[in-house]
């Protein structure tokens, strides 16, 4: 039986992929060490999804250990799945032949061009799996929700923010702009292999997903605030890449 889930995110790795081979052949990266390094980003990204999700939800597993490996289900966090997928490519980078030829900068600069859009096609299967969604409104583009997939306290309600769609636009006009900004070399204190592309992408996500989090209803809360577990760690990823920016100048 075939997902609708997984089908998407078959086609956003295959699609987010494609691009980034399209970057890296302008970049002199052959296509044999390209599928090398795609096939470890794409098991540490699987992982490190999986994991991060579960990590930060696991109420939703504890009593059902099983659906932990339900993952057509859907609960595939991007967050996890962009630091397994780094995680992995240094580690292969930094124990292997590969790494005095590859610069892992390098690597994570072409990503850019091909995860945003990944992210945005992968978004889809959260309307399928009708997960996802905000606060509940009468917004003229607002969702549907099915009673049987409606959260506990809000089953009053019929329809919801897609949240999952402001996202996928967000990402949209990221990558928009990273394909656009290189052909007319807006992008040129951002130079491939510098790393400063890759931190400016995670800053312009985490940006976007704190503030995207405080419509969200299903969100574990960071102690007793009105944060968001995933808000407090994006707080602290932005002001490392901050850092970063500023020191890579």
């Amino acid at each position: 039986m075939i997902h609708l889930y997984g089908l998407v995110i078959g086609i956003a790795i295959i699609t987010g992929l494609w691009l980034m081979e399209i970057q890296a052949k302008k970049h002199q990266v052959s296509s044999d060490n390209f599928y090398k390094l795609s096939c470890i980003i794409l098991f540490g990204g699987i992982v490190g999804a999986r994991l991060y999700h579960v990590a930060t939800d696991f109420h939703l597993y504890q009593n059902q250990l099983s659906d932990i490996f339900k993952v057509w289900q859907g609960g595939m966090s991007i967050i996890g799945g962009v630091l397994g997928g780094a995680l992995s490519v240094w580690a292969f980078l930094r124990f292997s032949s590969l790494g005095k030829k590859i610069n892992l900068a390098m690597i994570l600069d072409l990503s850019v061009f091909g995860l945003p859009v990944a992210q945005a096609i992968g978004r889809c299967g959260n309307f399928f799996n009708q997960e996802l969604y905000g606060l509940p409104t009468q917004l003229p583009w607002k969702i549907y929700i099915e009673p049987a997939y409606r959260l506990i306290g809000y089953e009053q309600f019929s329809y919801f923010q897609p949240l999952f769609l402001y996202e996928m636009i967000l990402m949209l006009l990221f990558a928009g702009g990273v394909w656009w900004g290189q052909k007319q070399s807006w992008l040129s204190g951002f130079s491939i292999g510098s790393g400063r592309l890759f931190y400016l992408y995670i800053y312009y996500y985490s940006f976007i997903r704190f503030w995207l989090d405080f419509i969200r209803i299903d969100k574990t809360h960071f102690f007793n605030t009105n944060l968001g577990l995933n808000q407090a760690f994006l707080l602290l990823v932005m002001v490392i890449t901050i850092c970063f920016l500023r020191k890579k100048k």
